[in-house]
């Protein structure tokens, strides 16, 4: 059986993990004082994992009891490695690979499980495909779910889901402030303010700001970034509480395609960039959100929220021919046009909890309405072929000769009912759930077709099942089965001129969790199973269509362990074996093959050591990051070697309000790629070091 052997081993090596660090737990247990858990969104403060999480239940279920894998990068985690984008902040989640989006995101774009996230979660509101930038200034922490999620979530993928949990506003004083310089005109600055603004302290606030400019390590890369989010508590009374939220991000910056998918990218200089410095990618983002909390009694609660945002993109960028290269020269089609995107979800949930007999349940009832639109005015001529050793560039082509080349929209609207029970008897957790989804969507493209739109109109289910045991109050093992569904129209259409239905996913998953020395040590393992069915695929006999014969697997094993030998000292280790392969294709060529971009292992290490105190003295960290090779596309024919990469950071606390931080990045000046979009080729930073002076006004 393909990898049956290794699945097996990875699983065991998991369990005998779990067994030892409880040996290590009972022998700790007396050496060490217990560390007092604080924090908004189930954050550790401090500390390096969470015991809770929005995204997994939407309860405050704690992570051991919960049937599926849940991880989450804390505020501890975001402060000390100070990542300057998405790819860098996911680096310690096992079984999450990051490529980049081929200019569309400047972020990175993460693939869970083997699966591409097109589109990620804002305090649990869906964000579309091009609302991509993602600044951290006013992010707490980021949490990922694993698995399918469609049964709480709606259309995904089955790999999991990404969460990023915002900052609430504050009734306490709050003005914090840092300032970073860094290789090659790294630039940021950022504010973090609140408080009460009423002497009740019924409202209170939140302001979130940044400025970040860089001249980038490869040519024509420099950008600019601007943010702001403001926050808004109303406390209506004892029982009710309305929460207002808005973002607005700028970007101005390269519309970065990488280098192209061929071997001869591995010998040109990482710095080389085969688009003309006019190709650049103008965004405006807008985000607005609402929430209304009522406690209805003392065991049931309802939540209304809403939230709305809009992305739009001035871009220019290249494409690569086919074939990339000829000869000693890069082939390439000129393209300019604009991109938008627009979301608006509404959300009614109620929550509650009731006895029957000797089973305790907590209940969950909700429905969420959802359009999201994907428009976009794409222009093209043919570019001029560019030297691979000694490129000259040339000006931007005249408006007039660029000619349409796709203008269309891809139109989303979903109707979603969904309901969850988490039953506790005694040591047993079971957790069942399901939702229904009235999915409406809408192509068109005047130039591609189809004309006039296509539309589809029909109903999806999800399920998710999912049995907990608590050995001990501090050791889980669970097991669970759900599907996920998604409407991929953005995938073509299909030779009769038809759409193509939902694609659908299925996981099983078992593992262990751990939660010894209050905190102090938390191992993880899971073993999971993913099949998705009707996968889209290029029709092999008219180029222009798509077809649903393919079958996707992935099958893999996860580990994860967060530790605190002692007061002082933390560390965050994961390792991850995933197979994702093509299991059937319209191409039988490629049958058997790795999906792209996605590596068999990951490893991690991140930690630190402090010499003073809470509020003074020396803190030293280090990270450790492994990606075994990895296919360029599905052909298999071009791989991205495997890289190691080493992270040291350093930081005084002059006082309680005075703190200067020193990061330093691939040390080895590892020469290292990442997947982007289309099997382009990503080159990744050279050696960095960034400083960064935070101060607190007290």
């Amino acid at each position: 059986m393909r990898s049956r052997k290794r699945f097996v081993v990875g699983g065991v090596a998991g369990a005998i993990l779990i067994q030892t660090a409880a040996g290590v737990a009972q022998t700790l247990d007396q050496e060490l004082p217990a560390i007092s858990v604080v924090g908004e969104g189930g954050e550790d403060v401090g500390a390096y994992t969470q015991l809770t999480s929005q995204a997994a239940t939407k309860t405050d279920t704690p992570n051991l009891e919960v049937p599926f894998s849940v991880q989450s990068v804390t505020p501890q985690l975001l402060q000390e490695r100070q990542p300057v984008d998405l790819a860098r902040a996911l680096e310690t989640i096992p079984g999450v690979s990051v490529g980049y989006g081929g200019g569309f995101t400047s972020g990175g774009r993460a693939r869970v499980r083997g699966f591409s996230n097109i589109s990620n979660f804002k305090d649990g509101f869906r964000l579309g495909a091009s609302t991509g930038e993602v600044d951290l200034a006013n992010i707490s922490s980021i949490e990922v779910l694993k698995g399918p999620a469609s049964a709480l979530y709606g259309r995904f993928e089955p790999g999991g889901i990404i969460n990023f949990v915002t900052k609430n506003p504050v009734a306490a004083p709050l003005v914090d402030t840092s300032i970073t310089g860094g290789s090659h005109g790294f630039a940021r600055t950022t504010i973090d303010a609140g408080g009460a603004l009423t002497a009740d302290q019924s409202i209170t606030s939140r302001f979130n700001a940044a400025f970040e400019r860089s001249d980038g390590f490869r040519d024509f890369t420099g950008y600019d970034k601007y943010f702001i989010a403001p926050a808004i508590g109303v406390r209506l009374s004892d029982s009710t509480k309305l929460t207002f939220k808005g973002e607005f991000l700028r970007y101005d910056g390269p519309f970065d395609r990488g280098l192209p998918n061929h071997p001869v990218s591995f010998s040109v200089p990482m710095s080389r960039n085969y688009g003309e410095p006019w190709m650049r990618s103008e965004k405006d983002q807008w985000l607005g959100s609402v929430e209304l909390e009522h406690d209805l009694s003392e065991d049931w609660k309802l939540r209304i929220g809403a939230q709305a945002a809009r992305a739009h993109a001035n871009i220019s960028y290249q494409n690569y021919g086919f074939p990339p290269v000829l000869g000693n020269v890069v082939t390439r089609n000129f393209i300019k046009g604009t991109d938008t995107t627009v979301d608006r979800t509404i959300q009614g949930e109620i929550y509650g909890k009731l006895t029957t007999g000797p089973i305790q349940h907590k209940l969950l009832f909700g429905t969420e309405y959802n359009y999201d639109e994907w428009s976009y005015d794409l222009r093209l001529t043919p570019g001029t072929p560019i030297s691979i050793a000694n490129p000259v560039y040339s000006p931007m082509p005249p408006n007039a000769a660029f000619l349409p080349s796709n203008v269309g929209s891809y139109k989303y609207k979903a109707l979603g009912f969904y309901a969850q029970d988490e039953m506790a008897c005694g040591p047993v957790r079971f957790l069942a759930g399901g939702r229904f989804d009235r999915v409406r969507g809408e192509l068109t493209d005047i130039i591609t077709g189809p004309v006039p739109p296509q539309t589809t109109e029909l109903w999806t289910f999800a399920p998710r099942l999912g049995l907990t045991y608590l050995i001990t109050p501090e050791l889980s093992i669970y097991g669970s089965w759900a599907r996920s569904t998604r409407l991929e129209l953005d995938q073509g259409f299909l030779e009769n001129g038809n759409l193509p239905k939902p694609t659908d996913g299925e996981q099983y998953e078992v593992g262990l969790k751990g939660n010894f020395l209050d905190g102090r040590l938390q191992p993880t393992v899971s073993a999971f199973d993913i099949v998705k069915k009707n996968a889209i695929v290029p029709d092999p006999v008219t180029f222009n269509f798509v077809t649903q014969t393919g079958k996707l697997k992935v099958r893999g094993v996860e580990i994860e362990l967060a530790a605190q030998p002692t007061p002082a000292w933390k560390v965050l280790a994961s390792f991850t074996y995933q197979d994702a392969y093509i299991a059937e294709d319209a191409d039988s060529a490629i049958v058997g093959n790795q999906f792209q971009g996605v590596p068999k292992y990951l490893a991690s290490l991140w930690t630190s050591y402090n010499f003073g105190s809470a509020t003074q003295g020396l803190t030293v960290g280090a990270g450790l990051f492994y990606a075994s090779n990895r296919p360029t596309t599905t052909s298999n024919t071009l791989f991205v070697p495997s890289f190691t990469r080493l992270d040291l950071f350093a930081a005084y606390k002059f006082n309680e309000a005075t703190e200067l931080q020193v990061n330093l990045n691939n040390i080895t000046n590892k020469k290292y790629y990442l997947i982007g979009g289309w099997g382009m080729i990503t080159p990744q930073p050279p050696f960095q070091a960034f400083v960064t002076l935070k101060h607190k006004f007290m």
